[in-house]
């Protein structure tokens, strides 16, 4: 059985491809020969010098059954570390999104004659701090026909340095020594060889309690020399299949959340739900909340979070599960491997199948400050659930949805007030067995029967086809333009979904069924978003650089194309936010067979008193969309276009070839002859 610093599993997924040959390009260039079956002497004469005392040096077994397997590999992902400013340079700001972490891969691992220590050949890769931002890549949320639009995306520079590596591992104590070389382009700007020891302490029983790695990786150059480097503090999460559940086991003190409102039961494995579940939440305070109460990650954090992403690390058939719990102030996607210790909870969980919700129960690191080598788990007073709603409605279409609270008293340290989080994810939803409630539908007063002429002539969209999506544009009242799109969420009781869906219940849904139209009409839900680069305002608030999200239900008449909505949106005044629920969309569509100059029309209206501080003016709603059958014909058009060009090409280079052959053979008509298949050839073109 393997020690618990790494877990032993195939070729991981989540390792790209560059990634894998990058590891193997720095094991082929480094100094130490890691990839062959003995040790060169500097190798062993450093570990003897460095590592001996530590994990002492034993031969190898030679039972075959002591060999891994050669498509295995030892791996070390979530993690940390502070340090190597000199060997790796790192920007000032650190942050979720700047977040530097060390991987460790072991390509081989072979048993030794002294019981539980083991031989590792290994990689370390420290990579710096990076940001990845896309702000403008709304395709999960899209998939509009046509164009899929993906907007600048920033990949900042990535620094990195890599090290081979060989040395022994104790399985009884935990202990890992190994050393090795690497190159790196100093601070200096001059490529150095480097020769390092990494030490770590691992976990031999990993329980919540006890589920740390913590370490050091030194330099083994010499102190005044340009190859030197301070120590690198390392820290990192054991992963472990053997891991010991203890705060779930106990139950979970003060309950977990209850009410009316009951999630969907999942019906199949649930670690087969939460293994694919990534989602970033975004989180939602208490009015009255302010950054000394209301923050889960303690007062020593500087910024109120206002997003939480979610990592299973481990599940059992029961439901228990090991969670990763990363907090960022922004709601860009944060860094799966990140493990910044003041932004992380770790979490116990279990799924509970009678009130069909996660609860779980969450640690803070603590004592990290000083040291990464002396941090620890502690402070489990923060509570969780989970659901996945089962009914929507036009103001909440979230497909997770939970709160995390502290249990201490309000005046203990470390409480803060409950905080909300939601997410939607497409992926999640099961149209057999969610239901959609319209609460607004009927209430419409700025919504009367369109007066648009029913002319039989002309036919509009279906409920359910693609064509009920559209790009949007939105001008304000100064002329300033936001961009989005717009796409039907449910229609009647059936989910808008124009591919195949794989649902919580593991079935798979293709074919929906046709709704009922009550006198034309039919109740219709959609969901709107938009953002702008520009100074676009709104009331005076500026909206440039922020995703704005509009759910809105209502009518739509199919005999006239006319679409009318009451929508919602979050908006905020002097800090205070609300969902305000006194929107007008309206759209009018136009007929299928439209000309090239018909667009979609519409605005979104502000239904508030003008002293009202939600009131706006009306905003502009207009499309250059065109329809799925326009969009044909003029693809057919296009063919037939180069169709004719081709042909026509073809015939004037004819026609050249036989002008030369007829002037060749009457040298005496070449001025009359010349003119008169310019002219032809002219004419065909």
């Amino acid at each position: 059985m393997f020690p618990q610093c790494f877990s032993f599993n195939s070729l991981s997924p989540w390792i790209s491809l560059p990634f894998f040959f990058f590891i193997f390009f720095l094991l082929n260039i480094a100094s130490t020969a890691s990839l062959i079956d003995h040790w060169n002497s500097d190798t062993e004469a450093l570990y003897d010098q460095h590592c001996n005392q530590i994990v002492p040096k034993s031969p190898l077994d030679t039972d075959p059954s002591s060999f891994p397997s050669a498509t295995s590999m030892l791996q070390l992902r979530n993690s940390y570390f502070t340090g190597g400013d000199k060997i790796i340079t790192q920007p000032r700001r650190l942050d979720s999104f700047f977040s530097r972490h060390v991987f460790v891969y072991a390509l081989r691992a072979h048993k030794t004659v002294s019981p539980g220590v083991v031989e590792l050949q290994a990689s370390l890769v420290l990579r710096g701090s990076m940001m990845y931002l896309n702000s403008f890549d709304n395709y999960k949320h899209r998939r509009l026909r046509l164009i899929r639009y993906r907007g600048p995306r920033t990949h900042p520079w990535k620094p990195r340095v890599g090290f081979a590596l060989d040395g022994f591992w104790s399985e009884t104590s935990g202990k890992v020594c190994m050393v090795g070389s690497g190159t790196s382009l100093m601070n200096s700007g001059v490529l150095q060889n480097l020769n390092v020891i990494l030490k770590l302490d691992c976990p031999t029983n990993v329980t919540i309690f006890n589920s740390l790695i913590t370490g050091t990786l030194e330099s083994l150059n010499d102190n005044s020399g340009p190859q030197f480097f301070e120590p690198v503090s390392i820290l990192s999460l054991a992963e472990s299949p053997e891991y010991k559940y203890t705060l779930i086991d106990k139950g979970i003190e003060g309950g977990c959340l209850s009410g009316n409102d009951r999630g969907l039961k999942l019906s199949q494995n649930v670690c087969s739900v939460f293994r694919t579940l990534t989602d970033t939440f975004d989180l939602e305070y208490e009015s009255d909340s302010d950054d000394m109460n209301c923050n889960p990650l303690g007062k020593n954090v500087k910024y109120l979070p206002v997003s939480m992403n979610y990592e299973g690390i481990e599940c059992t058939h029961e439901g228990k599960m090991l969670v990763l719990l990363r907090f960022a102030n922004s709601s860009y996607r944060v860094n799966g491997y990140s493990f910044i210790p003041s932004d992380t909870l770790i979490a116990e969980g279990m799924w509970d199948q009678e009130e069909s919700q996660l609860c779980a129960v969450a640690c803070r690191i603590m004592n990290y400050t000083q040291s990464l080598t002396n941090a620890s788990i502690g402070d489990c007073s923060i509570r969780l659930s989970l659901r996945f709603p089962a009914v929507f409605s036009i103001r909440n279409r979230s497909t997770i949805e939970g709160q995390i609270w502290s249990s201490k008293s309000a005046n203990e340290s470390g409480y803060f007030q409950k905080i909300g989080f939601r997410s939607y994810n497409e992926m999640l939803i099961d149209p057999s067995r969610i239901k959609y409630e319209y609460t607004e539908v009927g209430t419409q007063s700025s919504c009367p029967r369109s007066k648009n002429v029913y002319d039989k002539e002309k036919t509009y969209p279906s409920e359910n086809s693609s064509d009920m999506r559209f790009d949007l544009s939105l001008k304000n009242s100064e002329d300033q333009i936001a961009r989005g799109y717009a796409s039907p969420f449910f229609y009647g009781q059936h989910f808008y979904q124009n591919n195949v869906n794989v649902s919580l219940s593991g079935q798979t849904e293709s074919a929906v069924p046709m709704p009922t139209y009550r006198n034309g009409l039919l109740n219709i839900s959609y969901r709107i978003s938009f953002s702008a680069d520009n100074d676009f305002k709104i009331a005076g608030q500026n909206f440039s650089s922020k995703q704005v999200e509009i759910s809105a239900e209502g009518l739509y008449d199919k005999n006239t194309g006319s679409l009318c909505m009451t929508g919602c949106w979050q908006r905020e005044v002097i800090k205070n936010r609300t969902l305000d629920c006194e929107i007008v969309v309206k759209v009018q569509f136009p007929p299928l067979d439209a000309s090239g100059m018909d667009r979609f029309k519409g605005t979104i209206e502000s239904k508030r008193p003008k002293s009202d501080p939600f009131y706006f003016d009306n905003l502009v709603l207009s499309s250059v969309s065109i329809y799925n059958n326009q969009a044909e014909e003029s693809i057919w058009r296009m063919g037939l276009e180069i169709t004719m060009v081709l042909v026509s090409d073809t015939f004037a280079c004819l026609f050249v070839v036989l002008q030369l052959f007829y002037v060749n053979k009457h040298p005496e008509q070449t001025v009359i002859s010349r003119v008169c298949f310019l002219a032809v050839g002219d004419g065909l073109k």
